[in-house]
């Protein structure tokens, strides 16, 4: 016997593999962020001011995927 699925429970469940799916991501520009910023010695300075924005705008960037959906999580909101 098959049972009909709630659309909201199917929205739901497709909101939270979003959500998980967005951490993930953000997760990884983070890393990847942290990654452009340890620089080796020897490049050269031009080089080294574009992975050192490069770096601080995936971090940025992951943050605000990953870690600001976590904090509202945690204080209540919705969203």
């Amino acid at each position: 016997m098959k049972q009909r699925t709630d659309p909201m429970h199917e929205r739901y469940l497709a909101h939270i593999r979003s959500r998980r799916v967005s951490t993930i991501v953000g997760i990884i520009a983070i890393a990847l962020g942290y990654s452009l910023l340890a620089v080796p010695p020897d490049t050269s300075q031009e080089w080294v001011l574009v992975r050192v924005v490069l770096g601080f705008i995936f971090i940025l960037v992951g943050f605000v995927m990953a870690v600001v959906p976590l904090l509202g999580s945690l204080f209540g909101t919705n969203d």
